[in-house]
């Protein structure tokens, strides 16, 4: 009476995917699947529940297209090709606490498997690597606190905020995807109409930790490493 267990499967399709930079323009899409597991204990007044969300490769398929004289005959001609995109898995754990009868409080860990995140390499059709991109993401925290406020008997009021930690570490910032840690705050209400139907609006404001990076390394000498 006091437990559950879950599970799923996810599917994943990605559309119209680009990885484009000044010399190359690749375009595709493809999909993956994967798969979920959750638990949750409720006891009266405090609930704990934990769930996991596993890694995904999403297989692309696309053209790769480069430009300029360094690429010869292939110069701007669109190649078949074919990349994987791997997903990070998600571990996340939780605890809600009903300290009366109208506010409750809860508050979760989520791990975040950035490290599945490593390389993008693009083959041609036939299998010769066209071009690779190393990114070397690290496994990244997200903390989030929340309340909610039993207004009315009808009316609730929510309110959260997170830190969420970014992946990207200095060694391999790039501006293609210049991430940074984050703070998110929140704001929501939900009001019961009656007869199964309710109204619920919210909105979030985020704010990113300001970043400067200087690079010792000449653009374009980077390794495959």
């Amino acid at each position: 009476d006091n437990a559950a267990i879950s599970a799923g499967v996810d599917y994943y399709q990605a559309l119209d995917l680009n990885f484009n930079t000044a010399a190359i323009d690749i375009k595709g899409d493809g999909d993956g699947w994967g798969w979920n597991l959750g638990f949750l204990y409720d006891l009266d007044r405090v609930s704990f529940g934990v769930s996991y969300r596993g890694a995904s490769e999403i297989n692309v398929e696309g053209k790769f297209q480069a430009f300029g004289e360094a690429f010869g005959a292939a110069n701007g001609i669109p190649i078949p090709a074919k990349a994987n995109l791997n997903l990070p898995w998600r571990l996340q754990a939780g605890a809600r606490y009903e300290a009366t009868d109208r506010l409750a409080l809860e508050f979760d860990i989520t791990r975040t498997g950035w490290s599945e995140f490593k390389q993008i390499r693009v083959r041609a059709d036939g299998g010769g690597l066209l071009t690779t991109s190393t990114n070397k993401w690290n496994d990244a925290n997200a903390y989030r606190l929340g309340l909610s406020y039993q207004l009315t008997p009808k009316t609730l009021l929510r309110f959260g905020y997170t830190y969420d930690n970014t992946g990207q570490g200095k060694d391999h910032f790039s501006a293609r995807i210049p991430d940074a840690d984050r703070q998110l705050f929140s704001l929501g209400v939900g009001h019961n109409l009656g007869d199964g139907w309710g109204l619920d609006a919210g909105y979030m404001y985020v704010l990113f930790d300001d970043r400067n990076y200087n690079s010792s390394v000449p653009f374009g000498t980077y390794g495959s490493d």
